[in-house]
């Protein structure tokens, strides 16, 4: 009777361990895909100025089950393109929030495999897919930033959805195809271009 009990106790243990693995992955993978990239004049850039222009969506892998609300950033450097210091991502960099200046926040919606499509001016910097801000808690390991990203809400995404105060950020990681440099090419972890 007592094998029966240690072996059925094991056999909840690995259960629950395997079930646990599966919800890990479960966490989408988000990769950002070109549509299409030109090359257009530009009348308030100056006389003759030729601006960059992208179209591109995200894509979850797998297919989220709650909204998910990614951060989409532009830095000169591609090794600098995830850490935003905490006061440049709530005020944005010269002081002030913008939802359409990086870093902006884009949602794609409950069992859908993508974003909308949006178009972008990326002569500035490259735009760049961003984890979302986190922190080292004692006993927890590494955790969502909470506290900085209530700081930035209530938000309106560059999609025109707005995000409450109360909103619960969903984990996600960043894929293989994680930018688009200021020429319109896909940037990867690969070629980093």
């Amino acid at each position: 009777m007592k094998n029966l009990v240690v072996y059925s106790l094991m056999a909840l243990l690995i259960l629950f361990l395997i079930s646990c693995e599966g919800d890990n992955d479960k966490i989408p993978t988000i990769t950002m895909e070109l549509v299409e990239s030109s090359f257009e004049k530009s009348l308030h850039m100056g006389p003759g100025k030729v601006v960059s222009f992208t179209k591109w969506y995200l894509v979850a892998d797998p297919v989220p089950t709650k909204d998910l609300v990614v951060i989409v950033g532009a830095r000169n450097r591609p090794d600098d393109w995830y850490d935003y210091g905490r006061e440049s991502f709530i005020h944005g960099e010269f002081g002030v929030r913008n939802r359409y200046r990086p870093p902006f926040y884009v949602v794609i919606s409950k069992f859908e495999e993508r974003s909308q499509i949006f178009k972008s001016h990326n002569d500035i910097a490259p735009l760049y897919i961003n984890p979302l801000p986190s922190v080292s808690i004692v006993g927890k390991g590494i955790e969502i930033d909470t506290d900085t990203l209530s700081k930035t809400l209530p938000a309106t995404t560059y999609g025109g959805h707005i995000i409450p105060k109360e909103h619960k950020f969903v984990p996600y990681r960043v894929g293989n195809l994680y930018g688009i440099s200021k020429r319109g090419n896909p940037i990867n972890k690969e070629t980093k271009n």
